[in-house]
């Protein structure tokens, strides 16, 4: 029984509802990872495959990544978001990383 919510839907997405007041000391991180160049990239090249299938003759050189957001608190340093990326969220011999920090 999730108690304090009418219901489990409720208690599930609660965390993400919190009035911007109690979230305004948290910095929104957008992480964009990708294949590095040179390195075979099999669901970038099924895809675009698939689009030529399709009839879409106008791409090439497609590559998949992944898009991570999360948040931290105000005054992380960038050198911090570069570790958490560095150990554990990209893997540098294989792949590249940008991010950006906003406060908004």
């Amino acid at each position: 029984m999730v108690t304090g919510f009418r219901n489990l839907k409720q208690a599930v997405f609660a965390p993400y509802l919190l009035p911007a007041t109690r979230r305004s000391n948290m910095a929104r991180v957008k992480i964009y990872i990708s294949p590095k160049q040179g390195i075979h990239d099999p669901q970038g090249q099924a895809t675009e495959n698939a689009l030529k299938h399709l009839g879409f003759d106008s791409t090439s050189k497609v590559r998949i990544g992944k898009y991570i957001t999360l948040e931290v608190k105000n005054g992380t340093s960038k050198e911090d978001i570069n570790e958490m990326c560095k150990k554990l969220l990209a893997n540098p011999i294989i792949e590249d990383y940008s991010f950006e920090v906003s406060t908004d």
